[in-house]
């Protein structure tokens, strides 16, 4: 009878758990598909990571002493060394460093599955194709509409978040990332 009462109790609080952290189905359904130093990376089944990879202009991130020493040279640890390399510019560029940073990079199929997510967390729509969570420390990414300035974007929302006590509001936020994106796209040379 007491063990029945247990696993009850630890049932409910299981269901708890997760209904106050917002899990979604659409969250279940990813896969970790990279691991870098500074995030680990999920996507869904069938992901395209090459066209994902030349979304983010990877070439300008990578280079050639990374492709000479060895390291593997798949499409994952590629992805996570490029995320890695975004952040470290991204880092450069606003003059903060938090090293110790690792968050999680969600990337999902259309703006409706992030929208579903968004939905799950704050109980309205989302017309947006990305959005930082800081409480959980992720970046959640419609892969079609990604951009190397929104990436940016988002990963300069991570790296504010956690350099400050209490983060900046949500304007000056905006400002510096928006100056993330600029800088990056200028550099990269995708300015319209």
């Amino acid at each position: 009878m007491i063990k029945k009462t247990i696993f009850a109790v630890l049932g409910i609080i299981i269901l708890l758990m997760y209904s106050c952290v917002g899990w979604t189905q659409e969250e279940d359904s990813l896969e970790v598909i990279a691991e870098g130093q500074y995030f680990t990376i999920y996507g869904y089944p069938g992901m395209d990571i090459n066209g994902l990879l030349t979304k983010l202009n990877y070439n300008y991130f990578l280079q050639l002493d990374t492709l000479l020493d060895g390291q593997s040279q798949d499409l994952r640890s590629i992805l996570a060394r490029t995320a890695d390399a975004l952040y470290s510019e991204a880092s450069d560029i606003l003059g903060i460093h938090v090293y110790s940073f690792h968050g999680n990079l969600k990337f999902y199929p259309d703006q409706a599955a992030l929208n579903d997510v968004f939905k799950s967390y704050f109980h309205e729509d989302f017309p947006q194709c990305a959005f930082y969570l800081h409480e959980r420390a992720t970046l959640y990414i419609s892969v079609p509409d990604v951009t190397l300035g929104m990436l940016s974007h988002e990963i300069a929302h991570a790296i504010i978040s956690h350099y400050f006590v209490i983060p900046p509001p949500a304007r000056v936020q905006e400002i510096l990332c928006g100056y993330i994106e600029y800088s990056l796209r200028k550099s990269t040379g995708t300015l319209p």
